[in-house]
């Protein structure tokens, strides 16, 4: 019987301009393991047709734990998956509730930029 490789979700995070598609890209070109990219962005125009009464916050929520859970079935199939996004430290909880079913690790970078830029 073949085990599952379970490889981990890399949380790539941080502001603006942070680097973190730069990172990303660097992460790719090293990569060792099969791996997946996941630019987060591209979830926003998933919703083609939402609805103003539920407010941008919980869309942000949905999104992210969209993303997450996108990423499962890539991780528990040996797939490294770097998922590229602004992730609030405050959605932990909910990503680790999203992929622990599969007992999927995750890697939480925060790139910050210097002030000095």
């Amino acid at each position: 019987m073949n085990q599952e490789i379970v490889r981990p979700i890399i949380l790539l995070s941080g502001p603006l301009g942070a680097g973190k598609t730069t990172v990303a890209q660097e992460l790719i070109k090293s990569a060792i393991n099969p791996t997946v990219y996941i630019e987060g962005d591209k979830f926003w125009f998933f919703i083609v047709r939402g609805d103003k009464s539920i407010g941008r916050n919980r869309n942000f929520r949905t999104i992210m734990t969209s993303m997450v859970a996108a990423s499962v079935p890539y991780a528990v199939n040996g797939y490294e998956v770097i998922l590229d996004f602004s992730i609030p430290p405050w959605f932990l909880d909910t990503a680790k509730k999203v992929v622990q079913i599969r007992n999927v690790p995750i890697d939480y970078v925060v790139l910050r930029p210097s002030e000095n830029i």
